[in-house]
């Protein structure tokens, strides 16, 4: 088994892969070695828990996210589950654990997390106080109820896993950042558990953590105003009092770190922000502990001067958007100056600050021009998250009616390319959350259609909205618009490249059916089915994008099945492919004259459209059934039963339906034989 572990935990440290999407993946195979399991035997976990203290002895054993104790914690689990198939049976459920056999592995388990709670590597300790602390709060068992003997077990553990944190309270060595997630994780445990001797020891703890300047920073840096609501407020109804309890808590720290000289109060901010990165303790409120500090001006300007010239860490630049909010209040003159640094700042996480800090920005205010000279500057950057914040930014000022034009010029601006999430995010500015379809001018809308005509898709719900409005709007220039893209298609497809796809697939222009121009839109785009080789599917999709099923779309279409031009009957043919269901049933006379024109042609043009005509009915979705027969095939062979009596005296038609009849039959028959061999299979 060691060979076997060491092999696993290098390939573990090496997989980028999501553990959650990989059953394969080494992370998730070391989880499932040491989980419980009710075939599993008391010695081979303790076997397990041997080779773990090994991976302890190795040099990166805590560098990453996945360390030992990620392995040490599904031996702390305090039920197990399984995942049974017996014949066509699928169970699922969880097991309770028997103690008194496990005990000994759980008691090694314990005694590894105090061997590195004691160890004096910070990182390690923090990771170990983690595991520790998750033994605490109460269970609640998945699938079950708990027992009386699991209760008594689990509490008896609790008090163990308190021995643990006690003694590293008591450690006059005790790190400033094992202090603060000790006293993290025990206060959610006074907030949400109700009272008993277990949340009586816990309180007794709170009150002999050694409280600094430092610590006191520090949990009001990593303590976000959720983390202080408790049980108490929920049954009262007062959840907001935790809103005041954490400005308490950032009114403390605030005084705490002002109280220090001047020149070192930025130093002490920087060191505590690296502690909590360095052992991944997530800071929740620093922007609103650094906006409380940069209430002086002295901080505020120091705090610039760093980020735009010193060495600040990825998670320290992310200030920056504090920064620009505190100087837009105390001086327009300089916030123009800093945020033009900003925005071209060389560090790109000084940027996408930047630009994160521009969304959300008071729009009433005189300052809204410099902003949009910041985010003018921004466009010029290429990096994806930045262009999201400007883009959002934009449409967030673009609801001011008086600034609708200066926004729509500057987003024509951004280089959105083909990325996807630009292309929505660009059309959402213009928009009903945003400035609204109606204040674009016809300047405006080519600018608009310029900038997406290199996009490979336009299948965004907010583009797909925006073009099928405009179509509203301005049908010629929108249909123009999008011939253009089916062009450029042309284009890349002669190149070889073929990720563009001109239309999109839910794209509905069906708002011209009420035009003028409706007709003579649809045999515009008939024509160009025709003349086109490689991006004739485009066009198809483009006329049912225009057309639904109705009269004047059979009129234009039945217009080339009367004709003895093969390549106009082969268009017809291609436009039924793609049409919506139902043709048969909807317009039985036009079916008969596609079938029978067939005919005139010879070879195999008549099984090509019936094929047609059989895939026009055929259905999309999943048509299986659990308890009988598919319902979808069920009702299309009693719908072509229904038909063929109705038209009996006509034979193509006849013939037609019993046709779809039996391709119903058929495919019930098949998925009732699938589902009886399903059963026999697994019976």
């Amino acid at each position: 088994m060691s060979d076997a572990v060491d092999i696993l935990w290098d390939l573990a440290q090496s997989d980028v892969r999501r553990p959650n999407s990989f059953p394969d993946h080494a992370i998730g195979v070391l989880k499932r070695m040491a989980s419980y399991d009710r075939y599993k035997a008391v010695s081979y976990y303790l076997q397990v828990a041997d080779v773990i203290a090994q991976l302890f002895k190795k040099p990166n054993a805590f560098d990453g996210e996945f360390t030992p104790l990620d392995i040490v914690d599904q031996l702390l689990e305090r039920e197990g589950d399984f995942a049974d198939l017996e014949g066509i049976t699928f169970s699922i459920g969880t097991f309770e654990l028997n103690y008194r056999n496990i005990r000994p592995v759980r008691e090694r388990a314990l005694l590894m997390l105090e061997g590195v709670l004691s160890s004096g590597e910070r990182c390690a300790a923090v990771r170990a106080v983690r595991s520790v602390s998750k033994l605490v709060p109460g269970f609640l068992p998945e699938l079950r109820a708990q027992s009386r003997r699991e209760l008594l077990w689990q509490n008896k553990e609790r008090l163990q896993a308190l021995q643990i944190l006690e003694k590293q309270i008591k450690n006059p060595k005790l790190d400033v950042v094992v202090a603060q997630l000790i006293q993290s994780s025990l206060r959610g445990v006074t907030n949400w558990n109700a009272k008993s001797a277990t949340v009586a020891k816990v309180r007794g703890l709170l009150r002999l953590v050694p409280q600094s300047g430092d610590l006191q920073i520090l949990d009001a840096l990593c303590t976000g105003a959720w983390d202080l609501d408790s049980r108490a407020d929920l049954e009262r109804n007062t959840l907001g009092q935790s809103d005041a309890r954490f400005r308490r808590k950032l009114s403390l720290a605030v005084s705490t770190l002002q109280s220090a000289p001047e020149t070192k109060q930025l130093d002490k901010l920087i060191e505590l922000y690296a502690l909590a990165t360095e052992c991944k303790i997530e800071i929740k409120s620093g922007f609103e502990l650094v906006h409380e500090l940069c209430g002086r001006r002295s901080f505020l300007d120091d705090l610039t001067r760093f980020l735009l010239n010193g060495s600040p860490s990825l998670q320290f630049a992310t200030l920056m958007r504090v920064v620009l909010r505190r100087m837009r209040q105390f001086d327009a003159k300089e916030y123009r100056k800093v945020g033009s640094l900003a925005a071209q700042h060389p560090n790109l996480q000084i940027v996408r600050s930047t630009a994160a800090g521009l969304f959300g920005m008071e729009t009433e205010s005189n300052a809204v021009s410099d902003d949009l000279v910041l985010l003018r500057l921004l466009t010029e950057q290429h990096d994806e998250w930045t262009l999201l914040n400007v883009l959002s930014a934009l449409r967030f000022i673009s609801r001011r009616p008086d600034l609708r034009a200066h926004t729509t010029e500057i987003a024509l601006l951004v280089k959105i390319g083909d990325e996807a999430r630009l292309i929505d995010e660009f059309a959402e500015i213009f928009g009903p959350y945003g400035m609204g379809f109606d204040s674009l001018t016809d300047s405006q809308i080519e600018g608009i259609f310029q900038k997406l005509l290199l996009a490979k898709e336009l299948d965004g719900h907010n583009v797909e909205m925006l073009v099928s409005h405009l179509f509203t709007r301005c049908p010629l220039q929108t249909l123009l618009f999008l011939l253009d893209r089916i062009d450029h298609a042309a284009s890349r497809h002669a190149q070889d490249v073929w990720n563009y796809q001109a239309i999109p697939h839910h794209l509905n222009l069906h708002s011209l059916q009420t035009s003028d121009q409706y007709h003579s839109c649809l045999l515009d785009i008939r024509e160009r089915v025709k003349t086109s080789t490689l991006t004739r599917r485009e066009y198809v999709r483009l006329f049912w994008s225009v057309g639904a099923l109705d009269a004047t779309v059979i009129e234009v279409i039945s217009e080339w099945v009367e004709s003895r031009n093969q390549a106009k009957y082969e268009v017809i043919l291609d436009l039924v492919a793609e049409a919506p269901r139902g043709i048969p049933f909807t317009y039985p006379d036009f079916a008969r004259r596609l079938l029978d024109n067939a005919k005139q042609f010879g070879g195999d043009m008549p099984a090509r459209a019936l094929g047609r005509i059989l895939w026009n009915v055929t259905p999309r979705s999943y048509t299986g059934s659990m308890t009988g027969p598919p319902p979808v095939w069920v009702n299309l062979e009693q719908q072509a039963a229904e038909f063929a009596i109705r038209y009996e005296s006509i034979p193509t038609l006849r013939t037609l339906y019993e046709q779809i009849r039996q391709l119903a039959i058929h495919n019930i028959e098949t998925a009732l034989k699938q589902s009886e061999q399903f059963r026999e299979r697994h019976e």
